[in-house]
Formats: C-alpha cells, sequence, structure tokens
C-alpha cells in the first residue's frame, strides 16, 4: 500500500505527514508534484520520496488522473490536511441514554497503530477496487461499523489499481469546470455496477477542525473563481446524473462564496443504475 498526498504550491507544509510517525511517511508515503515544483519539494521534505507527474498539470482533475496512471498496486490518496483517528463507541451527543452510538476518537499516532489501519484497508480492496473513509463530524450509529457501502465521502481515498478500470472512469470524463472531480468518481464507479465501501472502523477529519490557519494557506484548490467553478460542477453533476443527485439551497456555501452556490445531495440506489455488473460480461 503506497500512501500518495497530491500537494500544489505548499513545498514544507504538509500538516498531514506532521499527524503520522516518521516510519510510516518513510515507508509508505509519497508527496505528489507538478514537474515545475518537484526540486522545491525535494528540499522542503527531506526523508520523503516525491513523485513527479510530469509536465502540463492544470488543476486537480488532471492531478488525480496521473496519479492513478502512474502508480500501481493498491494506493491510498489523501488530501494534504487531514488526520487519522480512532472510532469509539459513546453516547448520543443530545440524549446520554441512547449509547449505542460511535463518534470521533484520539487520532492514530504510533506505527502500530498505523499498520493496522494500512492492513485492513488493503484487505478490503481484495474485495472492492474502490473506497473511502468518513469524517464522523457528527456521531453516527454504531451498525455502521467496521464499513457501510456506496455512500459519497471526501479527502481520502482507496484504489487497487489492479482491478480499478481508471481508463474507462477518468476523472478528466468529469464536470468541465474542473471540480467536484471526487463525486464525480463516486457516481461513475458506483453507475458501472460497482460497489463502493466506506470505512468506519477508523475515521478522518480536517486539520482545519482543529486549526483556523488552514484554509487560509495558498495553493491546492484555492483560486479566485473558485465558487463559480463549484456552482457549475454542482450544476453538471446533477444533469450528468440525474437519477442519484438533488440540488439544494446551501446557505453555508451562499455566506462562504458571497453569492448562492447550491450543494448536492447524493444517494446511491442500485435500482437506478445504468449498468449492473451481470450486464458487463
Amino acid at each position: 500500500m503506497k500512501i500518495v498526498i497530491p500537494s500544489y504550491k505548499r513545498p514544507g507544509i504538509n500538516p498531514t505527514i506532521k499527524h503520522m510517525p516518521e516510519e510510516i511517511v518513510s515507508e509508505y508515503v509519497y508527496i505528489a508534484v507538478r514537474d515545475e515544483e518537484y526540486d522545491e519539494y525535494v528540499k522542503a521534505h527531506p526523508g520523503v520520496k516525491i513523485h513527479n507527474l510530469g509536465k502540463g498539470i492544470d488543476g486537480i482533475v488532471e492531478t488525480r488522473q496521473r496519479i492513478n496512471e502512474q502508480f500501481s498496486g493498491k494506493i491510498m490518496v489523501v488530501d494534504d490536511d487531514n488526520v487519522f483517528c480512532h472510532t469509539v463507541k459513546g453516547s448520543h451527543q443530545k440524549d446520554p441514554t441512547k449509547k449505542d452510538f460511535i463518534k470521533r476518537g484520539d487520532p492514530i499516532k504510533t506505527k502500530e497503530e498505523f499498520i493496522e489501519f494500512i492492513e485492513y484497508v488493503s484487505d478490503l480492496l481484495d474485495k472492492y477496487s474502490f473506497g473511502s473513509i468518513r469524517n464522523l463530524n457528527f456521531v453516527r450509529d454504531a451498525r455502521w461499523l467496521p464499513y457501510t457501502e456506496n455512500t459519497v465521502c471526501y479527502w481520502v481515498y482507496f484504489f487497487n489499481l489492479d482491478s480499478f478500470d481508471y481508463v474507462n472512469c477518468s476523472f478528466r470524463n468529469g464536470p468541465t469546470s474542473g471540480f467536484a472531480e471526487d463525486t464525480y468518481i463516486f457516481l461513475d464507479w458506483f453507475d458501472k455496477g460497482n460497489d463502493i465501501f466506506v470505512l468506519v472502523k477508523w475515521n478522518v477529519m480536517e486539520t482545519s477542525s482543529t486549526t483556523s490557519t488552514q484554509n487560509q494557506m495558498e495553493g491546492g484548490c484555492n483560486i479566485p473563481d473558485r465558487g463559480i467553478r463549484y456552482k457549475n460542477s454542482m450544476i453538471e453533476l446533477n444533469k450528468m446524473f440525474p437519477q442519484y443527485t438533488t440540488l439544494r439551497k446551501s446557505p453555508k456555501n451562499t455566506e462562504v462564496y458571497g453569492f448562492e452556490v447550491p450543494t448536492l445531495r447524493t444517494r446511491l440506489v442500485k435500482e437506478k443504475r445504468r449498468q449492473n455488473k451481470k450486464s458487463l460480461f
């Protein structure tokens, strides 16, 4: 299993790596960067493997697709501002008498904890070609343990590139506005007749959950027209996959971008697939 962290304009700044043991970083982690930034990242991250994705990259879509094309086997693709955490059982926050719930626990810290996590995901990738992990920003039903299927999640993606068809299920086929490529890949892979695992035994959070500086960092997907492109991507996805998606007003997005930007509600229902596995062979 390789842990691949795409990064842009952030040499020396990688909260995900800071929350991993050095032994895990040196053995498993690759920072994937554009050719023009390769030398800078090599200098900024001694002891970390830096993967050169090549020239001609403009945006996260091409970055993600080249990762799938250039790596092999089982990979974990992680945003550069994530922390992996344990999942623990507990009571509901609003009603302590309801005890059969799960919530975010302490961050994974030791090498042994990370290896247990990695090996568990690796075993799942023998059954599934693609998966993700919950964030558990809210308490959830304990029946979700250890994993569920067919829900759109963000930030972390698991691929078995020996079986995932990254040619026909390509990030490049997503919204032309260049955003929501992560939502697209869930919808397209599912619509082609495949199930997707969503890990709950562990969970992930953004470092912005613990610090206010991360969202203000330069680089990544922070571009001047992000709101417009994000809005257009939501509309495009709804047109591409109306059977799984619904556009909804989002006061939060409107507040962030300063104009109305919808959110996309997704529900992956097998009966609504245009293809199923039996029809593919």
